[in-house]
C-alpha cells in the first residue's frame, strides 16, 4: 500500500482543535512473519541460530505493510490518521476526543498493537508531525526540523548542493517562490567542484533559504464556503500557480 500524501494527512486534519499523537511500541517488530518464511531472516550468533517470529527493521517493504495494517485497524475512524506506524487523533473538541482517543486505544488493543506512553501525547492544542506543526489555524514548520537547514554548512561539491536542495524542497510547501529562489543552487547540482564558481549570488541565494524558513510561514486551512482564486507566472528559471482565497 502506498504511503499517504503529506499534504492530504495534514488537509484530513482540518478543522481540528484538539489533538493527541500516539506512538506504537515496537511497530514493525508486532507484524508477525509467516512461519514458511521466516527461516529466510534466520542468523546466528554465539555458535546460535535464532529465527526472527517479528518483522525486523530493513525489510524493503516493511513500510508499506505497516501503512495497510494501520489503515485497515483504523477503517471508519474519520479521526485517526496514520502515517506508518505515526497516529494523529484529531476532534473539535475535548469531549469530542475523549471518545475518539477510548476507540482508537480500544482498537488497537484489539488488533494486538501496543503504546508506548513515553513518546505519546495527549489533549495538544498543536502538534509536531512529520517535519511540520499543526495547529487549529493550519500547516507550519515545526522549529526542530528547520535547525537541519540553519546548521547546514556552505555547499562544496554539487552533491552538497543536491542534498541541500532535498532539505529545502520537503519545506517547499511553505516557501513563497521557492522554485525561483532555488535556481541558482539548482544550476550548480552537476558540478563536481564549487571552489571557483560560488558567487555572491550564490551565498546570497543559500543565505536567503535559510532566513526564508524562519519566518514562521502559516500554510492556512482553505474555506470551502469562500471563492478561489488562481495566480499563475512564469520566468526563465521557473513557472508558479498559486490558488488563493
Amino acid at each position: 500500500m502506498p504511503l499517504p500524501k503529506i499534504s492530504e494527512l495534514f488537509e484530513e486534519l482540518k478543522g481540528a482543535s484538539v489533538y493527541s499523537t500516539l506512538d506504537l511500541k515496537s511497530a514493525f517488530n508486532s507484524l508477525r512473519l509467516r512461519e514458511d518464511h521466516a527461516h529466510k531472516l534466520a542468523f546466528s550468533w554465539n555458535n546460535v541460530q535464532y529465527v526472527p517470529i517479528g518483522t525486523p527493521f530493513g525489510l524493503k517493504h516493511v513500510s508499506s505493510v505497516m501503512q495497510r495494517t494501520m489503515s485497515i485497524a483504523l477503517e471508519n475512524m474519520p479521526f485517526a490518521r496514520c502515517f506508518i506506524d505515526d497516529i494523529v487523533v484529531a476532534s473539535t473538541s475535548i469531549e469530542e476526543h475523549k471518545l475518539h482517543l477510548k476507540a482508537v486505544i480500544n482498537k488497537l488493543t484489539k488488533v494486538n498493537l501496543k503504546l508506548n506512553p513515553d513518546k505519546c501525547k495527549f489533549f495538544q492544542n498543536k502538534i509536531n508531525l512529520l517535519g511540520f506543526r499543526i495547529s487549529p489555524k493550519g500547516v507550519s514548520l515545526d522549529v526542530r526540523k528547520v535547525a537541519n537547514v540553519q546548521d547546514f554548512p556552505v555547499p562544496k561539491t554539487g552533491k552538497d548542493i543536491m542534498r541541500y536542495c532535498g532539505l529545502i524542497n520537503y519545506f517547499r510547501p511553505l516557501i513563497p517562490k521557492a522554485s525561483t529562489l532555488l535556481a541558482p543552487l539548482d544550476a550548480l547540482r552537476n558540478e563536481k567542484s564549487l571552489e571557483k564558481i560560488w558567487n555572491s549570488k550564490h551565498q546570497t541565494c543559500f543565505d536567503n533559504l535559510k532566513k526564508v524558513l524562519l519566518e514562521g510561514t502559516i500554510l492556512a486551512y482553505p474555506d470551502l464556503n469562500r471563492p478561489f482564486c488562481v495566480a499563475t507566472d512564469a520566468s526563465n528559471v521557473g513557472v508558479g500557480v498559486v490558488l488563493y482565497q
